[in-house]
């Protein structure tokens, strides 16, 4: 009440005296006495109590409040009449098309009222005119037709009366107009603020606050956003002025404005959930100090905005990191990592975005400037820079200068732990303006130095559509097979269409771990890149049967000279045609994805320190004089017959002057020709005067032949990144992501059997507690039915192909003989072969080859006299031998299992929970585990209770105790009887069934990391059998507690009777020859009530906890895994 009426003119304030007792002067209330006096402008007086420390009036100074505001979505709203109409004139959505989807959005968000108004924003110079062409003329007259239609169209005003059933603005807008006529007394020093995510919402605010004068007479809304009529700096400078002297009192703006520093407001308001720390910061900098509200809207019941808003709150120290604004931007780097979504927040503001953007190669992400401050803020914060040694250290600097009469700034970024740590922007008008350059130049600069990765680029992450019926059945087809397209990796085209810096390159160096000799001995190899590729992990190739393994060492950038990018280019042409024997071609090396270089035999990689001190150390370890000879020609003749050993050492001959043909190495050199000198073995012997040299050294030719093989690799770490970032959100871990795509089919040392298995059984145990939530009345038939919908096999392959997940699975082995390097193509090999020079001839000419075939009938002279038959070209052979495999469709539910395993192995069941929504699996309404729990899928507590003495020892034999106790109650109740508990304990049943087989397959995927998915499942049967369970529970005595009926009971006793005296029995025997696991109970019927004991006791902890995972994996490490070690292998 105080800060909303008490005069802000000290002349029109009246004097207060407040007194207070000194009963009420403890800490907290001289706390809040000094809150007081910072309202009132006022002056604390008293005895004993103690003067406000600096640090606690500014701290409450510095206190802003925040506010959540909530509303009601509207899922049954139909499309406005003049929407249909609109949409019968352009039925191909070919010119309206991006208008009808603003008016479905705004439908939804805004109400009809909105939605109706989109068309008359519209039809301005947005509508572009369609031609002259007959098709253009058709549409000129629909688009006449259109105009006329919204010319003419009543437009109604918006109805905010949530009584009348003529309202026709959304829920959300109502609670936004509450919000704001709270602040009508504040009179002219209103300043209001209210962030939005599309500008189309932002637009139509504006239209609907003109609409309702009468009610919000004392607003003057602007809508902030440069249509690039006019300079940044003009339009700034505009807007800012215009608010500041009121003459516009309320600014709407898109999420890229959010780092202006606009005038502090009364209140600003997140009209969208932006999941951002940064975008708090922002917000709350917006606001006056202790007057001012920062305003969350949220959808009610939404567990998606609720947990974004939870994930971008700020403790204690990030708000005093917080309030380190400066310029308008915090000036410290964080103290810990950011938590900020990699949700683009794309507006529709296409032309107000930045022109300049740097790409992510590997993913095709973009970063425009106005992004560039929010990403450099997370970098640093990974960096962990906030270290002792840079604690309250300026991450920004600001220059001032007014060489040119006016004062101009540029940003400074401070990053020492960063070889180059300081990033230098260029002058600007405005320090914002500098801060977006120079955070974009130094994002540049790191791109180039390989420092930031994908997942630093913002993404909108594209998903299939919702699903039509959730509820609808699915039918299962097994066996069913689809056509499959196997995807390339996006980084090739896009780092040839955007190069980072011109002219530069990105060397990566392949070697072998360890140098081999003689016909092992292999060269290293330099692929030189057009943008910087991701951390290559070293591994292992298999080549004649032989193991290699090879590593991967990351060079600085490089710029060669135009005469050494033309002699890689033509080395690189060369080498390739040599690898493959194919006629491969480029026109120039900017076409072309990757370069190769080979490097000196002896090459060592040098210090970190002297990679980057001297750019030359890279040239000189290129053997340039290779390349000089393989640039002009691919083999010539042997020079010194005299020296043979000389000139034949780490070289390949070939027995023809044909440039695709076989070739071989030297073993050894025979001066002897006796004809009665023994051999030991029978070798290859080639006459030397009519070989030729290869100019490739053996040792580099040796690396080159693994090169189709390593591309490939690489390419598919390109392409699991790839799947990662757009599908995933990177919620797995990549090595694992590899593994989880790779089918058995594809001929790898590694596939997806293992994981799949894991997965599979984290999907049943997450359905079965989603289906359990959601139905509380709900049978344990009718879970199992409702259940299905999530876990059958053609449902995941349905999902799966909507967001194109089978082009990312490895279905085939990988062929060499298909290898063509991205940037080449396949010339004729008639026409491109060519001969070495003959001996007498300069080393640089050229011979024209004979033709080996020209007495043969050509392949047209053969057609032309049978023209009924066709040959069977190469080509066509190719043709056909390569068709569109297909995929199966379990082997696309299977990938689908994987990657959940895989997600569970990198973060736990968080991790697999989201990788689950990303592949768009419908758990809806939950975003995190604990949404599960809730009140109306808790049973009620009826029927049987425990005694205490019984609780207690229960839980004493699992090592658990229940948060709910009843529950533990009902799972030990086990009756023949359809009553309420039974029913209720059948449900316990079925979600620790699934919880079972979760912890089971996990334990055993741990345990045995080398056993087969055959060897898992064979243990995993065996130790959840009912058998087994009902084992478990008589030797830890936990059968003694079970409420049932008195026959059942009886049972229960002769079972365990046999049961002990079959243990006695063998255990006799296995003594006597030696062996201690023994499985005693295999040969016994149990009662299949014990193993649906142990299997409710689990699930009703599960529940009891919130489901907390923690207290069944107690259970499991006390109950069942001591049984497990003891007595199964």
């Amino acid at each position: 009440m105080l800060r909303g009426n008490f005069p802000p003119t000290p002349g029109a304030r009246p004097r207060i005296l407040i007194l207070v007792p000194k009963s009420c002067c403890g800490s907290s209330q001289v706390s809040d006495l000094h809150e007081l006096e910072v309202v009132l402008d006022a002056a604390l007086l008293g005895i004993g109590l103690q003067a406000p420390d600096a640090d606690e009036v500014s701290a409450y100074k510095s206190r802003r409040t925040e506010l959540v505001i909530t509303y009601h979505r509207h899922d049954n709203l139909q499309e406005t009449l003049l929407c249909k109409r609109l949409q019968d004139c352009d039925p191909q959505g070919s010119f309206l098309g991006r208008h009808i989807r603003h008016a479905k959005f705004a439908l939804h968000e805004l109400g009809p009222c909105a939605a109706d108004l989109v068309w008359r924003e519209a039809f301005g110079p947005s509508i572009q005119n369609p031609g002259s062409t007959s098709d253009g003329l058709e549409r000129q007259s629909s688009l006449v037709r259109a105009r006329e239609l919204v010319k003419h169209w009543p437009f109604k005003l918006p109805n905010l009366d949530m009584t009348s059933r003529n309202m026709n603005v959304s829920h959300k807008f109502i609670r936004l107009v509450q919000v704001l006529e709270s602040y009508q007394f504040y009179g002219d020093n209103f300043r209001g603020i209210i962030f939005v995510q599309r500008r189309i919402i932002a637009q139509l605010l504006e239209a609907l606050f003109h609409s309702l004068v009468p009610r919000l007479q004392f607003l003057r809304p602007l809508v902030a956003m440069n249509h690039r009529n006019s300079s940044e700096l003009a339009w700034v400078e505009n807007v800012c002025r215009q608010f500041t002297s009121g003459k516009c009192n309320l600014l709407i703006a898109t999420k890229s404005y959010e780092d202006i520093p606009f005038t502090e407001a009364s209140i600003v308001i997140s009209f969208d959930v932006f999941e951002s720390q940064m975008s708090r910061v922002y917000a709350r900098s917006r606001i006056r100090d202790m007057t001012g509200h920062l305003v969350h809207m949220i959808e009610e019941g939404n567990n998606v905005h609720r947990h974004a808003l939870s994930r971008s709150s700020l403790d204690a120290e990030m708000l005093r990191w917080g309030d380190t604004m400066q310029h308008g931007c915090p000036r410290l780097i964080p103290p810990r990592p950011l938590r900020e979504s990699r949700d683009a927040f794309i507006s529709d503001s296409e032309d107000d975005q930045d022109i300049d953007l740097v790409h992510d190669p590997v993913t095709g992400d973009r970063l425009g400037k106005h992004q560039a401050v929010t990403s450099l803020y997370s970098f640093a914060a990974r960096l962990d820079l906030a270290s002792p040694q840079t604690q309250n250290r300026n991450l920004l600097d600001y220059e001032e200068s007014d060489t040119t009469g006016r004062k101009e700034w540029r940003c400074i970024i401070r990053m020492p732990t960063l070889p180059n740590g300081m990033f230098y922007g260029p002058y600007q008008p405005l320090k914002y303006l500098a801060r977006r350059e120079a955070c974009y130049s130094a994002f540049c600069q790191l791109q180039h130095l390989s420092e930031v990765d994908c997942s630093t680029f913002p993404h909108h992450r594209v998903t299939g559509d919702q699903v039509q019926d959730d509820d609808a059945e699915i039918q299962i087809e097994p066996g069913h097979e689809r056509p499959h397209v196997p995807l390339s990796p996006d980084f090739w085209k896009i780092s040839i269409s955007h190069p980072l810096f011109a002219g530069f390159l990105y060397p990566w160096i392949v070697s072998t771990t360890t140098p081999g000799s003689g016909l092992d001995e292999r060269a290293p190899i330099c692929i030189l890149t057009r943008a910087p590729l991701p951390d290559l992990p070293h591994f292992e190739l298999f080549h004649f049967n032989k193991s290699v393994q090879l590593s991967f060492n990351r060079a600085p950038p490089v710029k060669l000279d135009p005469d050494q990018l033309h002699q890689a280019h033509q080395f690189t042409i060369k080498f390739c045609r040599i690898v493959m024997n194919k006629s491969f071609e480029s026109s120039t090396w900017q076409e072309m994805g990757y370069l190769f270089l080979p490097f000196k035999k002896n090459w060592g990689r040098p210090s970190e320190t002297d990679w980057l001190s001297s750019p030359s150390i890279f040239v000189n370890s290129v053997d340039w004089h290779v390349v000089s000879l393989v640039s002009k020609n691919w083999a010539v003749p042997l020079m010194d017959l005299n020296n043979l050993g000389l000139e034949l050492e780490d070289a390949v001959v070939q027995d023809r002057a044909v440039e695709f043909t076989h070739r071989c190495e030297i073993s050894r050199i025979r001066n002897d020709l006796t004809p009665l000198s023994v051999v030991d073995d029978k070798p290859l012997v080639l006459i030397p005067e009519y070989c030729h040299k290869l100019t490739v050294p053996a040792s580099t030719l040796r690396m080159g032949y693994l090169l189709p093989s390593i591309t490939r690799r690489i390419d598919e770490l390109l392409l699991v990144k790839q799947l990662n970032a757009r599908i995933l959100d990177h919620c797995v871990h990549d090595d694992l992501l590899v593994i989880a795509t790779a089918s058995p089919l594809a001929g790898n040392d590694y596939d997806y059997e293992r994981l799949e298995l894991l997965g599979d059984a984290f999907l049943k145990y997450l359905s079965s507690t989603y289906v359990y939530a959601q139905n509380p009345q709900g049978s344990e038939g009718e879970l199992h039915t409702a259940r299905q919908k999530y876990i059958s096999n053609q449902h995941l392959c349905h999902l799966a192909s909507r967001l194109g997940l089978p082009g990312y699975i490895q279905v085939k082995p990988f062929s060499v003989k298909s290898w063509v390097p991205p940037g080449m193509r396949l010339g004729d090999p008639q026409q491109k072969q060519t001969t070495p020079p003959e001996p007498n001839e300069p080393a640089g000419t050229l011979a024209t080859p004979p033709n080996p075939i020209a007495d043969k009938p050509s392949e047209q002279s053969l057609m032309d006299s049978n023209p009924g038959k066709q040959p069977k070209t190469r080509k066509r052979r190719l043709k056909k031998s390569t068709p569109l495999s297909p995929i199966a469709n379990k082997t696309v539910a299977d990938v689908v299992e994987a990657i959940m395993g895989a997600a569970y192995i990198s973060g736990g069941r968080d991790a697999a929970l989201k990788a689950a929504k990303f592949l768009t699996i419908p758990f809806t309404e939950i975003e995190e585990w604990s949404d599960l729990d809730r009140s109306d899928c808790v049973p009620l507590n009826t029927g049987h209770r425990l005694d205490a003495s019984a609780i207690i020892a229960i839980e004493s034999i699992i090592g658990h105790a229940f948060m709910k106790q009843h529950l533990l109650s009902l799972a030990m109740v086990h009756t023949t009887f359809n009553t309420v508990e039974m029913k209720n304990h059948q449900r316990l049943e079925f979600i620790g069934d699934a919880v079972l087989d979760f912890m089971v397959v996990r334990y055993l995927y741990d345990k045995k990391p080398h056993a087969s998915p055959g060897d898992l499942s064979v243990s995993k049967s065996m130790m959840v059998s009912n058998s087994t369970l009902a084992a478990v529970c008589v030797w830890s005595g936990l059968h003694r507690f079970i409420h049932t009926t008195q026959q059942l009971g009886q049972t229960i006793q002769n079972y365990e009777k046999a049961l002990r005296s079959q243990q006695a029995a063998v255990f006799s025997g296995a003594h006597s020859e030696g062996s201690s696991l023994v499985q005693y109970w295999k040969d016994l019927e149990a009662p299949k009530a014990l193993s649906d004991v142990v299997e409710s006791v689990i699930g009703a902890a599960l529940i009891s906890d919130g489901f907390s995972q923690s207290g069944v994996d107690i259970i499991f490490q006390t109950l069942l895994l001591p049984f497990y070690e003891k007595y199964i292998p």
